[in-house]
């Protein structure tokens, strides 16, 4: 039983006691209580359905937000798809690449060593040649030499001439080769004189 119910029931048995009594309490009112509560349930009422529409909203934001990163999602999975194959085709030529210069790096390598062995060889001839060509004129300077001051075989007299006449003729010879200045010259069968330009 409510508050006006009760103050009906007052009211009710007041008139029959006293139908000529004047009713105090008729301008006071019985319903702040239930005006209060009222008004209390109201506003819990409001709170909670602004909490169910902050909730909402926030749910809202929040499946844009996810609908936002799936998509974001998709679009990096398939950009980084992309760079995979990207890195992949890269990796291949890098791979090809490195063998290339592997291949260039021995060929060069083989072909330096083969160019240094030829220089050397070369070297190696070259210093060869010089020295049998100074080997050379050694030998013909000393026989050179040797041919100036030596008396030829076929001037030789024979034994059955006697010795003043060997010994004449030697100092006879001896005389005219320093005089006349004769230079000898082997011609590969033997000794011949030949008179300086200057003599004749």
């Amino acid at each position: 039983m409510d508050l006006n119910q009760v103050q009906q029931n007052v009211n009710s048995n007041d008139d029959d006691d006293d139908d000529d009594e004047i009713d105090i309490y008729a301008d006071l009112n019985f319903n702040y209580e239930q005006t209060k509560f009222e008004k209390k349930s109201y506003e819990e009422d409001s709170d909670q359905l602004f909490d169910e529409l902050q909730v909402y909203g926030k749910l809202y934001r929040l499946e844009t937000e996810i609908t936002r990163l799936t998509k974001e999602n998709a679009t990096l999975s398939k950009d980084n798809e992309t760079l995979r194959k990207q890195i992949s085709i890269k990796d291949g030529q890098l791979k090809v690449l490195k063998n290339n210069i592997s291949s260039l790096y021995k060929t060069a390598k083989l072909e330096l060593d083969r160019r240094l062995s030829e220089k050397q060889e070369l070297q190696n001839q070259y210093d060869a040649f010089v020295f049998r060509k100074i080997k050379n004129f050694e030998i013909q300077r000393q026989l050179q030499q040797q041919n100036i001051h030596s008396i030829p075989d076929n001037m030789v007299t024979p034994d059955s001439v006697d010795r003043d006449e060997k010994l004449r003729q030697n100092n006879k010879r001896k005389k005219s080769f320093h005089n006349d200045k004769n230079v000898s010259i082997n011609n590969g069968h033997g000794y011949k004189w030949k008179r300086s330009p200057s003599n004749r």
